[in-house]
């Protein structure tokens, strides 16, 4: 599922999820892959940790501020993957979000939590708060929406130097 930037919509009722800063990465249930569809070659010791079955939308991750050494590891499978978690916000199935954000959960992989909206004021301070942690930005999902594999109207980005967040 791919994100439109955040306008002005109405976001109110919307989860909020800190929007990562990583490498972008489906889990199928059985191997990782990026989402142009190249396998990534981690090491079968980290994705042991990773359900069987389980498709998760996620990210590699390494923390906050650590994007170039996500880079510079997934490029080579060695122990330095131990410096990275896979982070998940999704799972590409049917059902609501809420239906996969349960799904999610019960998988034990680290999950970026939903938090509710009230509206867009709201969304436009968490994002300032993430970002003056270190963080990136926020993605906003409509309740109850599907999962797409496109980009969709029910999933927006806010983050700074996109858009409404330079108002």
């Amino acid at each position: 599922m791919l994100a439109k930037t955040f306008a002005g919509q109405d976001v109110s009722g919307w989860w909020m999820q800190e929007k990562l800063d990583g490498i972008r990465a489906i889990w199928d249930g059985a191997e990782l892959w990026t989402r142009e569809g190249h396998r990534i070659d981690a090491p079968a010791w980290w994705t042991a940790a990773l359900p069987d079955g389980t498709a998760l939308d996620g990210e590699l991750w390494a923390g906050r501020g650590r994007f170039t050494t996500v880079l510079s590891v997934y490029r080579s499978p060695s122990e330095r993957w131990r410096e990275m978690v896979f982070a998940a916000f999704d799972a590409p199935v049917a059902g609501t979000f809420e239906d996969r954000a349960a799904i999610v959960e019960s998988t034990g992989v680290l999950f970026v939590a939903p938090k509710p909206c009230r509206d867009a004021t709201h969304a436009e301070e968490t994002m300032r708060q993430i970002v003056a942690a270190g963080g990136e930005g926020i993605m906003l999902r409509r309740p109850g929406s599907a999962y797409e594999h496109k980009r969709s109207k029910n999933l927006l980005k806010l983050k700074p130097g996109e858009g409404y967040a330079e108002r």
